[in-house]
Formats: C-alpha cells, sequence, structure tokens
C-alpha cells in the first residue's frame, strides 16, 4: 500500500489541516491555490457560512422589531399614554430575552412601573 500524497489529498478533495499547509513550500501551496476546484469550494463554503450569518443576524433584528411593536400595542391597550412612556427606554433595549420578558409581563402587570422595573430593577 503507498503513502498518500497531498496530490492524493487534493483530488479527494478534502481540506488541508494547518499542519500540513505549514509544511508546504511556497511552490506546493501555489499548487494548491492553482487547483479550480479548490479553490471554487473554498469560495463556495466563505460564501455560505457568510450568507447564514447575515441571515441570522437579520433574523434576529427582526425579531427585536416585532417584539418592539408587540411591546409598544400591549402598553397603549393596558395603559393608554401612561404606558407609551417606557417606549424610548425599551426601544434601547435589543436583548431578545428581555423583550420576550416584557411582552409576557404585560398580561399581568399592574402598572407601567411594573413594566419598567423588568428591565430597570431597583437595587
Amino acid at each position: 500500500m503507498r503513502a498518500i500524497t497531498k496530490e492524493d489529498l487534493l483530488k479527494r478533495g478534502r481540506e488541508l489541516p494547518q499542519q500540513v499547509l505549514a509544511l508546504m513550500t511556497d511552490e506546493e501551496l501555489a499548487d494548491v491555490l492553482r487547483n479550480k476546484p479548490f479553490v471554487q469550494r473554498l469560495q463556495q463554503q466563505s460564501l455560505e457560512q457568510g450568507l447564514e450569518k447575515g441571515l441570522e443576524r437579520g433574523r434576529e433584528q427582526g425579531l427585536v422589531e416585532g417584539l418592539h411593536k408587540a411591546i409598544e400595542l400591549g402598553l397603549e391597550l393596558k395603559f393608554g399614554a401612561a404606558g407609551l412612556e417606557l417606549l424610548p427606554e425599551i426601544h434601547q433595549i435589543t436583548q431578545v430575552a428581555l423583550l420576550e420578558a416584557l411582552q409576557e409581563a404585560l398580561k399581568t402587570a399592574p402598572t407601567p412601573a411594573a413594566i419598567s422595573q423588568i428591565y430597570q430593577p431597583q437595587e
């Protein structure tokens, strides 16, 4: 049985670990980079990772905006103008878990002050 060469790894489309790259000469590395399928595969992986990160950020931003709107509606319906006075502070909140807690608290909170205690607890 013969040893697996760097060329074999490239032909099989396996990613090269950093240790292997460190052992490669500049000429060998240039050969790897000229391997079009390898480079295209790396480009495609990078593109997919970037798109996934962008989609995740977009989903979270949309969730935050939706929670802000839901809380605004709940404050207005339950407390009227007094509830809406909390909005400038609430719109500064971007943590989804905290916004979800505020939305849930609207169901039972007796006053706007009870809502503000969730994000501004007294010390």
